[in-house]
């Protein structure tokens, strides 16, 4: 089956779960699958900002091997509160430091999510080919917010006009609902998210367990909500969500190779059962 065009493609946050997601993405991708908007928050921006500007190759190494990247680098400050340095993120971000290559080398407009530190209101930053009409940048920084977890990593300043505000995870609790809209236009979105949903509703023990737990279904209910933002439309478009066939056993901040290694693997295996079944089901036209 073909995807009635034009596509959009929300990519999820999830921390370390955005193994799976890169994984999925690049077998979805080699098989054909083409997106004409990209919306992203926490990890899924950083995904979905490799994929517009030329391909997420690079992540796939890293992935692999993701032990290298030394995510969680101790380095705590007190104002605002963090445990660790965001360096090795903006040393992966590193491609996206020059805005005008980027302009040049973006291929399809990218919606990177945030939250707004003071007063919890989400950002929706935009990006269209050659800057025009809308450059809602630097790039760099909107997507170093988006991955800023609270208390984890240090928020990231961001100026626009003559305000300046501070942006932290796009994933994070926030004063309003999460929203798909900018993706209205399209005919077919596609929702790649790590959350199954069977694992809403456990009660599990442990104060790690329940923390995590929380993160699931806090994801979970970031995709609900953006799912009915476009179910609301008069003409809504065709929302096929894919997410992981088992349960990802390791926790959000869980980056080590021994756990995203298989986690890439899975992603990619679920592609292509996902291609499998779309293309039994009858052209939608």
């Amino acid at each position: 089956m073909i995807l009635r065009g034009p596509v959009g493609l929300v990519l999820c946050g999830g921390g370390a779960w955005g193994a799976w997601q890169a994984g999925c993405l690049s077998r979805l991708i080699e098989k054909g699958l083409r997106f004409d908007q990209v919306l992203g928050f926490s990890i899924g921006a950083v995904h979905g900002a490799f994929h517009a500007c030329g391909g997420i190759d690079p992540l796939l190494d890293l992935w692999k091997d993701v032990d290298e990247l030394q995510s969680l680098r101790w380095a705590p400050r007190f104002f605002p509160p963090s445990f660790f340095s965001d360096a090795p993120l903006r040393r992966l971000l590193s491609p996206f430091k020059d805005d005008a290559s980027v302009k040049a080398r973006l291929s399809v407009p990218l919606e990177v999510l945030s939250v707004r530190r003071e007063d919890g209101r989400r950002v929706c930053a935009r990006f269209d080919p050659k800057g025009n009409p809308r450059w809602d940048g630097p790039l760099l920084e909107q997507l170093a917010a988006s991955c800023s977890i609270p208390w984890i990593f240090p928020p990231v300043s961001v100026r626009s006009g003559e305000e300046s505000s501070l942006l932290v995870d796009g994933g994070i609790f926030s004063a309003q609902p999460m929203s798909f809209l900018p993706l209205s236009a399209c005919s077919t979105v596609l929702v790649l998210e790590m959350i199954r949903p069977d694992e809403m509703g456990l009660r599990p023990w442990g104060l790690f367990a329940r923390r995590d737990q929380q993160s699931r279904e806090l994801s979970r209910k970031h995709m609900d909500d953006g799912t009915a933002s476009l179910r609301a439309l008069p003409h809504p478009p065709r929302i096929l969500r894919l997410h992981p066939s088992r349960k990802l056993e390791f926790s959000v901040l869980g980056f080590k190779t021994r756990c995203t290694r298989p986690a890439l693997a899975l992603g990619r295996t679920d592609a292509d059962a996902f291609l499998d079944e779309i293309s039994r089901q009858p052209a939608v036209g």
